[in-house]
């Protein structure tokens, strides 16, 4: 009997509870409602301590809203870190990346870029400038010192990231160089011009693996000829010949870095049709013309250094072309 009324009596439970939770459902989403405007009116009269915890709340209950995202991140920045102001509009851009439009997946990068780059302290903000002054007048021992005092007071700054590697590479410091470029990388993944120079330095260090994954991070906003030249570049070195055919062979006619292609363009098609049938000749006279480029530093120097180490295949281009050409 008691089974029996336990029994019956269940879905009169169940559906009381079903009612409940709807409830409980509405509610909530009542508060989010309620929260949004609240949210808004702090932000708008600079409370931000009273504005961030219900910016959360508004995220939290509705976690794929675009305008909650950005304005967490804001004040994550302000009152957590910038590394977690990074995470929460990285981590929002990755999971949502399918049904985000173009315009919101631009406005979650810009955001990211103008956070990572914004100043937080009075004097972390004064030793960078005093940094690029010394830049300017090549004390580069100088800026690099004020840099680092800078970084102590604003970890992870992305104006202060990119100011140090210029200084680096001026100085030649390669390994630090690429060290400080892994970094901004890692601070804004999709800021164009430390993508390219860093797909660069993965390249002079021979990661190629490296600098075709980063090719894939930004591959919706890959439209400089110096990023798609890394690329081909990395394809080739990894032993893709047909995909970097394809990467390079539109750069010959739409120009390259300073706008004519490097030469590191002619010694890897060259290298990739030396091995096709019927293209030996075209192979050769692409190693002959990169043995004519590669003695013009305007054309083989970026930024002020030759990541493709273009002067160390000299040898081999010539030797191939000889080879193709049938000379001793």
């Amino acid at each position: 009997m008691l089974g029996e009324q336990a029994t019956r009596e269940t879905p009169r439970n169940d559906g009381k509870w079903a009612g409940a939770a709807a409830c409980f459902f509405a509610l909530v989403c009542a508060c989010a409602r309620a929260g949004l405007p609240a949210a808004e009116f702090y932000s708008t009269q600079h409370d931000f301590a009273r504005a961030y915890p219900l910016w959360q709340g508004v995220l939290k209950s509705e976690p794929s809203q675009l305008t909650a995202v950005l304005r967490v991140a804001e004040l994550n920045l302000l009152f957590a870190s910038r590394r977690e102001a990074r995470e929460t509009l990285l981590g929002f851009l990755d999971e949502h990346r399918e049904r985000l439009t173009p315009l919101a997946r631009r406005q979650i990068r810009e955001k990211n870029s103008q956070l990572q780059s914004t100043f937080l302290t009075d004097e972390g903000q004064s030793q960078y400038y005093q940094g690029v002054s010394k830049a300017g007048a090549r004390d580069y021992d100088g800026a690099l010192a004020l840099l680092a005092q800078a970084s102590a007071f604003e970890v992870g700054n992305l104006r202060i990231l990119k100011e140090k590697a210029r200084c680096e590479r001026a100085q030649g410091q390669w390994q630090r160089l690429y060290e400080t470029l892994k970094t901004a990388g890692t601070t804004d993944p999709y800021d164009a011009s430390v993508r390219e120079q860093l797909m660069e330095a993965h390249i002079h260090f021979r990661d190629f693996p490296q600098a075709l994954a980063l090719h894939k991070v930004g591959a919706d906003t890959l439209n400089s000829a110096r990023q798609r030249m890394a690329y081909g570049v990395a394809l080739f070195e990894s032993g893709a010949a047909d995909e970097a055919r394809q990467a390079l062979e539109p750069l010959l006619e739409q120009g390259g870095y300073a706008g004519a292609p490097h030469p590191i363009v002619y010694f890897a098609l060259g290298r990739v049709l030396s091995g096709k049938a019927g293209f030996e000749a075209v192979a050769a006279s692409y190693l002959e013309r990169f043995e004519t480029l590669v003695s013009a530093p305007d054309l083989r120097f970026i930024d002020g250094w030759d990541p493709y180490q273009t002067d160390t295949r000299l040898a081999e281009a010539r030797s191939l072309r000889q080879s193709l050409r049938g000379k001793p």
